[in-house]
């Protein structure tokens, strides 16, 4: 059991849009942190969580394929600059 969250972007080819997603599979930190209501640190154990994927990450994915703006990338990032490292 897992929580999905996408948004959609459009296409640098303008033909439609497409999902962005984050993927948080939680292990036992997350469920931890979720219990003991540390709701800000799940963005950073999501991002080191093997099993999930960051909403960064799938951006950085489109971005480098061409599927996406830079611009719209950087603009709904949690953390633009990380885009491009």
């Amino acid at each position: 059991v897992g929580v999905v969250a996408q948004l959609l972007l459009p296409r640098t080819d303008a033909a439609n849009l497409v999902a962005v997603t984050e993927v948080m599979v939680p292990n036992d930190t997350i469920r931890t942190a979720i219990r003991s209501d540390r709701l800000e640190q799940l963005h950073t154990l999501l991002v080191s969580a093997d099993d999930c994927v960051s909403l960064d990450a799938t951006l950085r994915n489109l971005l480098l394929r061409g599927t996406i703006s830079k611009d719209d990338a950087t603009r709904v990032a949690h953390s633009p600059d990380a885009l491009h490292h």
